[in-house]
């Protein structure tokens, strides 16, 4: 009988997480419909996992680097139709993230989405290391620099701006913190846009401050 109601309390709480899980999961990746010139993140919708740590990963906290055991090496291509007209919109990925021992993590990330008459490109370099044995806080840094290219057409042509087909737009500095109280159980903390870089067309346009906090479970 103990056993029995020992069993349902487990399975309770399991359903409980689980549900806490799924509803962060879609209340976040509601922002990676948020179009606007955003140098911060190369996947703002996710989940919060060190299960495996993926490159693409410093965009949800780049802390979570920080837990990376091998060189890992990552690339993704994906194209949208929008439907309404002929017009699509294609993004490429490559990533490599290197362990190097006590010293942590270092890494690179590159990222072009391709769209009519611009092609917009994200480098990342950032670095996480781990602490308190056995890695129970990261921390994490990421660097990321902006440029777009334009196609010359009879409207480029005509603006000064566009006279060298490319825009350097800016660098914004990212920051994250991993607590992992259990080897089941992860809180993370990021900072996108730290030092609020400025567009350099268009106007002294600054980009927003991104904060976002995540809660991860691991219910295998």
């Amino acid at each position: 009988m103990i056993k029995s109601k020992n069993m349902l309390k487990r399975s309770t709480y399991t359903i409980f997480a689980l549900i806490i899980s799924i509803f962060i999961c879609l209340s976040s990746s509601f922002s990676m419909f948020d179009y606007q010139p955003n140098v911060a993140s190369f996947s703002m919708g996710g989940c919060l996992s060190s299960t495996f740590i993926q490159p693409s990963d410093v965009g949800i906290n780049p802390a979570l680097i920080a837990f990376t055991e091998y060189n890992t090496l990552e690339t993704s291509f994906s194209r949208l139709h929008w439907g309404l007209d002929y017009g699509e919109m294609a993004s490429g990925f490559l990533g490599y993230a290197v362990p190097i021992g006590v010293f942590g993590t270092v890494g690179i990330n590159t990222r072009a989405d391709f769209e009519g008459l611009m092609t917009d490109f994200i480098s990342t370099v950032y670095y996480g290391n781990s602490f308190i044995y056995p890695g129970r806080v990261g921390l994490g840094v990421g660097f990321d620099y902006y440029t777009r290219f334009v196609r010359s057409n009879e409207f480029t042509r005509r603006d000064p701006s566009f006279n060298d087909g490319t825009i350097r737009l800016t660098m914004a500095v990212n920051s994250g913190l991993i607590v992992k109280p259990a080897d089941n159980l992860l809180f993370g903390l990021s900072v996108f846009n730290l030092n609020r870089p400025k567009l350099s067309y268009g106007g002294d346009e600054r980009l927003p401050l991104k904060a976002r906090a995540d809660i991860g479970v691991y219910l295998g």
